[in-house]
Order: structure tokens, then sequence, then C-alpha cells
């Protein structure tokens, strides 16, 4: 019967819940929220490939393991967030795949390595949270990303290599970039940047 759940719903109310059984055989799913629960597992294992699964929250719980390279078969996922859980390895390039995204957020794992390029095609991508993770670098040039660049850029406290050239950002190149002291390459040639650079940038040379 499981291929034709279609919700699933597991909030604060059912957070006494430890573990959880495999969801891998309800490929019917549409829509999961399990956040602000204590469930644990490894999410490679726990989790399958979804076909109509278009939004998924599995914040603030204790998954652990490496982000599968299957999410790229959820198509029509619009939402993926996953932050502030034990989540490890690198992110795998092939969730540029899933083109319908509007939403990832990543943040305050164990993720490291690099973000990958591949994340640049997601033309329909508005919000990407990676903050509070190990992650190195950052390539997100040559792509039609507009807006500001976030302020809390300054929690990628790892951060060596930041390019996002040859983009549409606007206002103002953000203070807070001086506080990633391990930043080795900066790159924001070709945006749309106003006023001058921060003083504060200069305290990575």
């Amino acid at each position: 019967m499981e291929e034709y759940w279609k919700t699933l719903l597991l909030t604060t109310t059912t957070s006494q819940v430890q573990s959880l059984k495999s969801l891998k055989n309800c490929t019917g799913l549409y829509r999961v929220r399990l956040d602000w629960n204590q469930l644990t597992g490894n999410i490679s294992e726990v989790f399958g490939v979804y076909p109509h699964l278009d939004y998924i929250d599995l914040s603030y719980n204790n998954f652990y393991g490496e982000l599968s390279s299957k999410w790229e078969d959820c198509r029509n996922m619009t939402s993926l967030k996953i932050s502030n859980n034990n989540v490890s390895g690198e992110i795998p390039p092939e969730l540029g795949k899933a083109t319908q995204l509007h939403l990832i957020d990543l943040s305050s794992n164990q993720l490291k390595g690099a973000i990958p390029k591949d994340l640049g095609g997601l033309k329909l991508l508005y919000k990407l949270l990676l903050n509070n993770n190990h992650l190195s670098v950052l390539l997100l040039n040559n792509n039609h990303f507009s807006g500001v660049i976030p302020l809390d850029i300054k929690m990628l406290s790892n951060l060596q290599i930041l390019n996002l050239a040859s983009n549409n950002l606007s206002g103002l190149i953000p203070k807070q970039l001086g506080e990633c002291s391990n930043l080795l390459l900066l790159n924001l040639s070709g945006n749309k940047f106003r006023e001058s650079i921060p003083g504060e940038i200069g305290f990575l040379l």
C-alpha cells in the first residue's frame, strides 16, 4: 500500500519518535514534512526516489550519511530542506538535474568540498542556503543569479574560493565577506554592485 501514500506529515507533536522505517517503497509521495523531530538514520538508506515529490522538509533531525545522487530523479521537486542534521560528504552534482528546484536548504550539516557548478543550471532557484558547513569552494559564475549576496555568507568559514562573476547580482558588496578568513580567491566581476569595496575585505590580504 506504500506506493499510494501522497503526503507524510510528522511534526513536533510526535517528536518522541526516535527512528523511521524505510520509506523507499512509498514512490507515490508528493509532500513530506518530518521537520523538528528526533528522527535518525542514514539519509541515503531511509529515503528513495519519489518521481512525484514536490516538497520535502527533513530539517532539525539527526539524519546522517551522504546525500544520494538519486535526488536528481525527483524532477518535480521544488523545495529540498535538510538543514540542521548530521549529513556529511559532498553535495552531489546530480542535484543540478532536479530542474524545478526553487529552494535548497542544506545549512548546518557536515558537508565539505566544493559546491558543484551544476547548481548554477537551476534557473528557477531563488534561495540556496549552505551556511554552517565545511564547504571550501563556491563556483557560481556565468549564470543568471540576481539580488544581493546574503549577509550570512560569513558562515562559510572554510570557504577558500568564491567565484560569482558574470551574474546579475546587485546592491552592496557585504562587508561580512571580510570574516571569511580562509578566502584565497574572490571574483565578483561582471555584476551590478554599487558603491565601493568594503574596507573589511582588505583584512583578507
